[in-house]
């Protein structure tokens, strides 16, 4: 047996370090330093165990495709900046290439990190019930098929810099009757100096592939949406079961969640006009959003954006941007709207976005 087959996690990291240091790597970041609190292991575990437990939205457990894994090594990587154990010569900096802030009604694109916005309940009840009048999704057959445009910070280290880049991606995907999930990704293109210019529906369709997966049979949950309650309560504890969600109480962290549950279902899922119309009656009663007002989104389309900057992630604006006409989610954006000291981007500015182009039923 080891001298390290005992040690606990904080054991564990203060053996790593020495071991970084040993080899040559400087230690100049610790968790303490940026005022971080990491999760022990077996938090870590436990949380892993109730997700799997729990059969969540599928998008986050079961679905395990070329983008989720950017992102994940996008949190691998700043994991590895925090412990101290990829090495930063003092005078490195982090930059960034990121999209044009977009300005809204009550919200300028140069104001985005202070202005306050407005109440949102009125305008929430009112997409509720347009959404509930809306025609029934486009298309025919048993095949739910999802095309977004997506922007995702990725971290890349170089040998003396940290740069932080956005990777665009079109990716369609296409859940089956049978729970069987295909992704089909291609590059995304540059957006136009405003911050817009996605491409229009099928245009994307002769553009060169640079992945085609499918998943297995079980794979997804083919149902999960059309199976959630409509009522407001029931849709909240719908959407957050076994989301991997810790926060339960009626706050602005558990308002994060659904922000993030309800971007992730429209991703994944053809979500129906009754399905829509419970969602933004179940937004209206949730504390910390607040209304942005009209915004032309990336793809140029009219939209009304809605806001949140939760008290667990202040560092952050949340916004989802829903149609006026349809009452269907059209896209969300992520927003730093204070320093980080992993980057030296300047707030505001633009993490990642993603734009719904397509939800419609196919044969295919």
């Amino acid at each position: 047996m080891s001298n390290h087959d005992n040690l606990g996690p904080a054991d564990e990291i203060d053996a790593l370090r020495d071991a970084a240091r040993e080899a040559g790597f400087a230690d100049l970041i610790s968790p303490e330093s940026v005022g971080v609190q990491l999760d022990s292991a077996d938090a870590i575990l436990a949380r892993a165990k109730a997700t799997e437990e729990s059969d969540p939205v599928p998008i986050h457990r079961r679905r395990r495709t070329r983008l989720t894994l950017l992102a994940a090594g996008a949190v691998a990587a700043t994991t590895a900046l925090v412990l101290g154990i990829v090495p930063m010569l003092p005078d490195s900096k982090a930059t960034a290439s990121t999209p044009p802030v977009l300005g809204f009604e009550f919200a300028a694109a140069a104001e985005i990190a202070t202005a306050p916005g407005k109440p949102a309940r009125d305008e929430l009840e009112r997409l509720s019930t347009v959404a509930a009048g809306a025609p029934s999704p486009a298309g025919s057959g048993t095949t739910q098929k999802v095309v977004t445009d997506n922007w995702f910070a990725s971290i890349e280290s170089g040998e003396d810099s940290v740069s932080t880049v956005l990777i665009p991606r079109i990716v369609e995907t296409y859940l089956r009757p049978d729970g069987s999930f295909r992704t089909v990704e291609r590059t995304g293109k540059p957006l136009s100096p405003d911050g817009r210019g996605l491409p229009k529906q099928g245009t994307w369709d002769d553009d060169p592939k640079s992945a085609d997966e499918t998943l297995p049979e079980g794979t997804s949950d083919p149902d999960f949406a059309t199976e959630l309650p409509l009522d407001p309560n029931g849709l909240v504890s719908g959407i957050l079961k076994g989301s991997g969600c810790r926060a339960t109480s009626v706050d602005t962290a558990r308002t994060n969640c659904l922000f993030r549950q309800v971007n992730a279902l429209y991703s994944q899922y053809v979500v129906t006009p009754k399905l829509a119309s419970a969602i933004w009656a179940m937004m209206a009663d949730q504390p910390g959003v607040r209304l942005l007002g009209a915004v032309d989104d990336r793809a140029g389309r009219s939209g009304i954006g809605f806001s949140l900057i939760p008290g667990d992630e202040p560092h952050t604006r949340f916004v989802l941007i829903v149609s006026p006409a349809t009452g269907q989610l059209l896209g969300s954006e992520n927003i730093l709207i204070k320093p980080d000291q992993s980057s030296d981007v300047k707030p505001p500015a633009i993490t990642s976005f993603t734009a719904i182009l397509d939800s419609r039923y196919t044969t295919e």
